[in-house]
């Protein structure tokens, strides 16, 4: 439980995200927009994307390398092969999802998929720590879904750092 604490940062910073990108960002077109000054160098947005992605990072370490094969080896008595396979579900949610979750950025938004890519990590975390195998064969999805949008965080930097400085 105590290894599990820093995902709860999601959810707090879902809706700071959300606030922290202005929703005009939505557009169709596959040019990056031109940086305004009043949004260049904005310490928020970077702050968030740094905290957003180390959440991220931390919650695709702590599943995938520690909780999913001990959880599986030792509460689930599975072998190498069973551990295998939750670790693919994860890895084939993410192969069937990174497209999409690249277009949803682009059409939706990025401050809405990014906290509904938060949301998904931290589902992940409480499902594959404290759930049954049935839910830990969820979490691993919802871990896939939220390895899908690891490089939504990078677009906050972009929005925020003027194109001189990427």
């Amino acid at each position: 439980a105590v290894a599990c604490v820093p995902q709860l940062l999601g959810i707090v910073l879902g809706p700071l995200v959300a606030r922290a990108v202005p929703p005009a960002e939505a557009t169709p077109s596959v040019a990056p927009a031109p940086v305004s000054p009043s949004s260049v160098g904005s310490r928020r947005g970077v702050a968030l994307a740094f905290a957003t992605g180390t959440v991220m990072a931390v919650a695709y370490s702590m599943l995938e390398g520690y909780l999913i094969p001990l959880r599986g080896g030792r509460e689930f008595a599975l072998d190498r092969t069973g551990v295998a396979r939750l670790l693919i579900v994860a890895q084939l949610v993410d192969m069937v999802a990174l497209m999409p979750v690249g277009l949803l950025a682009d059409r939706a938004g990025l401050s809405r998929l990014l906290a509904a890519i938060l949301a998904a990590a931290a589902v992940a975390t409480v499902l594959v720590s404290f759930g049954d195998y049935s839910s830990v064969v969820i979490g691993a999805a919802c871990l896939g879904l939220a390895m899908a949008g690891w490089m939504l965080p990078v677009a906050l930097l972009r929005r925020d750092t003027p194109p001189a400085r990427i």
